[in-house]
C-alpha cells in the first residue's frame, strides 16, 4: 500500500452532482406546471419515456460499476489509477452516472427546452473537473494520467475501439 496522502474519497462530487440534480428537478417541476416554454413533442412521448428509462438504467449501471465492481474507494486509498472496466469508457463514471440519470428524467418529461440543462451541466462539470480533480490526478500520476486522458472521455461514456498494439 502506498502511504502517501491520497485524493479525497468524495472529491468534487457533491459540487457537481447536487446542482445538476437541483437544476433538473426545478426544470421538470416548472415544465410540468406550465411555467416555462412548452416544447413537448406529444407524438414522441412513448419513445422519450423509453429512452429516458434507458438513460436512467445506464446511469445506475455506471454508478454501480464504479462503486462496487471497480471498488474505486480502495484504489483511491491506495493511490492507484484505475483505467479498466467502466473507467475504460469514461474517466468520471460516478459523475457521468448522475448526468445520465438527469438526461433520462428530462427525456421522460419530454420538453425540448429542458435539454439546455444537460448542456449547462456538462459545461459546468467540464470546467470544474479540469480545474480540480484532473489537476490533482495529473500531479499524482503525471504522464500516465495524461495518456489515459487522451484515450478516455471525461464525462460522456464512449467505448473506444483500440487499434492493434494500442493500450490504455
Amino acid at each position: 500500500m502506498n502511504n502517501k496522502k491520497h485524493l479525497p474519497l468524495i472529491g468534487v462530487g457533491p459540487i457537481i452532482v447536487i446542482p445538476q440534480l437541483i437544476l433538473t428537478i426545478i426544470g421538470i417541476i416548472l415544465s410540468a406546471n406550465g411555467l416555462i416554454i412548452d416544447w413537448h413533442i406529444k407524438v414522441l412521448k412513448i419513445p422519450c419515456v423509453i429512452l429516458g428509462l434507458l438513460f436512467i438504467l445506464y446511469g445506475f449501471i455506471l454508478w454501480y460499476a464504479a462503486n462496487f465492481k471497480a471498488k474505486i474507494d480502495k484504489h483511491i486509498e491506495n493511490n492507484e489509477l484505475v483505467t479498466e472496466g467502466v473507467y475504460s469508457i469514461v474517466r468520471n463514471p460516478i459523475y457521468s452516472a448522475f448526468f445520465m440519470i438527469c438526461i433520462g428524467l428530462i427525456f421522460i418529461e419530454n420538453n425540448l427546452i429542458l435539454f439546455i440543462i444537460p448542456i449547462v451541466c456538462w459545461g459546468y462539470m467540464t470546467i470544474l473537473l479540469k480545474n480540480t480533480e484532473e489537476k490533482w490526478l495529473y500531479n499524482l500520476y503525471g504522464n500516465k494520467y495524461k495518456n489515459y486522458c487522451k484515450k478516455v472521455n471525461r464525462c460522456i461514456p464512449i467505448k473506444r475501439v483500440l487499434r492493434r498494439g494500442e493500450m490504455l
